[in-house]
Parts: C-alpha cells; structure tokens; sequence
C-alpha cells in the first residue's frame, strides 16, 4: 500500500492488501496463522475492484513526522488496535471511513470481531 507513495520506505510496518477471494490462493495459509497469533489479521469484504479498494485505503494512510523528524502512523490496518480506533470516531465518521467496504473484521488469537458495520451500534 506503500508501494508509489512518498513514504515507500515503511512498507515493512504494514497494510498489505491481498486479494483472497480465488480458491487456492497460497496466501491463505499464512493469513490464517497470523490471525491465530497475538498479531492477528484484518480481513476486508468488500464490492469495489482490488485496485480501486487499494486507492481508498491508501488515501486512509497519514503519515505525520514526529518533532525529532521520525515518522509516525495512526495504524488503523492493525489488528491489535482497529477496534479501539474504531471506537473513538463518530457515527459520521466511521460511515466515511468504512464507505468502501461492506464488512471489516479484526482476527486476533482465533478470536474474530466485526469492527464494521456493527460497531458501535
């Protein structure tokens, strides 16, 4: 999701968009690992076009520099955090943020929770 942007350098700390929705996608495997682990998984339903749901979420993307000039992000794609991020925006504002997709759910340690549509509500 770095990939052509500014801050191309920290595509290490995340938000890979994989398209999964083909039986026998060899990533598959691997994401069902990381969503059994304490780093879990987000994983994205979603009508739009692969191409056109990696522009949404990379317009998401806000890299701010700290004071001391390092880079920081607000890492919504994290699936440790995206359900407490989640839980401080406003109706309105989880309606933008969630526009591209139909359902966005956070798998940690096998434990699966709906962030979007039902947050909140």
């Amino acid at each position: 999701m770095f990939d052509g942007t500014p801050d191309e350098a920290l595509a290490h700390a995340g938000l890979w968009l994989l398209d999964c929705s083909s039986d026998g996608n060899p990533h598959i495997a691997a994401l069902q690992r990381l969503a059994e682990s304490g780093l879990g998984c987000i994983w994205i339903l979603s009508s739009y076009a692969i191409d056109d749901l990696a522009e949404a979420l990379q317009a998401r993307l806000k890299v701010v520099r700290m004071p001391n000039g390092s880079p920081a992000l607000l890492r919504y794609y994290d699936a440790r955090l995206a359900n407490d991020i989640a839980a401080l925006l406003t109706p309105e504002q989880r309606a933008a943020f969630f526009a591209p997709v139909h359902d966005w759910l956070a798998q940690r340690n096998g434990e699966l929770i709906r962030i979007h549509p039902t947050h909140g509500a």
